[in-house]
């Protein structure tokens, strides 16, 4: 850490503009070339309302909006289990939408990175994220740590003033009692035939449920069904 009046300028934000200005000036400082800070008022917020401070590209944000990658990205993931940070690269997106995100993400300058999660003490869920353009050793992350785990607090502070009002409205899960008791044990690796004898069903009529879930969701497969009510906090593992 360089020294504390450099973190200054994050106290004098009174506006997005000058958080989105100070957390530049200080990834610069640490050898990162943009940032992010997402911030949802409960985990349950839409993900889509989240309070956004960026350096990212816009074409980026856009492609990464319209195609709800947050549903793979793996930084996203952690952040929501995990108080640490992520220290990443190349190797940690693994399977293979992953691997597809990563390529997309690094023909746009971000090759590599910090995420440190946001986890606040009424329930605010939220993540700040430095990136580089280019590909750091985990030696020269670990450096910045210290640093910017300080910012990220600060940041908090100053995102959460800043907060619009309608990210404060928390999103309810639009399923069923029913519907939700499914998800459930659908998160928790059940098959349909293994629900139906949990819930003293059919396993037609888990199936038929199952169905309305992905509808509701607006989701293709179980498994994107899954992601998107963990990330929502719709049903907890």
């Amino acid at each position: 850490m360089k020294s504390l009046h450099e973190f200054e300028i994050i106290f004098a934000c009174d506006s997005s503009e000058s958080l989105t200005k100070a957390l530049n000036t200080i990834a610069r400082q640490y050898g990162f070339t943009s940032t992010l800070l997402g911030l949802k008022s409960t985990k349950a917020a839409n993900y889509e309302n989240a309070a956004i401070w960026t350096t990212y590209p816009a074409a980026w944000r856009k492609l990464y909006l319209q195609d709800k990658l947050h549903l793979v990205d793996p930084t996203v993931n952690h952040a929501l289990h995990h108080l640490k940070p992520l220290l990443w690269n190349q190797e940690d997106f693994r399977t293979h939408c992953e691997c597809v995100l990563y390529e997309q993400a690094a023909g746009y300058g971000l090759k590599a990175g910090i995420t440190l999660p946001i986890h606040g003490s009424k329930g605010e869920f939220g993540l700040l994220s430095f990136a580089s353009d280019c590909r750091l050793t985990r030696a020269d992350m670990l450096a910045s740590v210290s640093a910017l785990t300080l910012t990220r607090d600060l940041a908090f502070e100053c995102g959460l003033e800043l907060l619009p009002s309608d990210t404060r409205k928390s999103c309810k899960s639009p399923l069923t009692p029913r519907e939700s008791e499914c998800l459930k044990w659908l998160t928790n690796g059940k098959t349909s035939w293994e629900i139906s004898k949990i819930l003293i069903c059919s396993e037609a009529t888990v199936n038929f449920h199952v169905s309305n879930i992905l509808k509701k969701l607006g989701v293709l497969n179980r498994q994107q069904a899954i992601a998107k009510s963990l990330i929502e906090g719709w049903v907890v593992v």
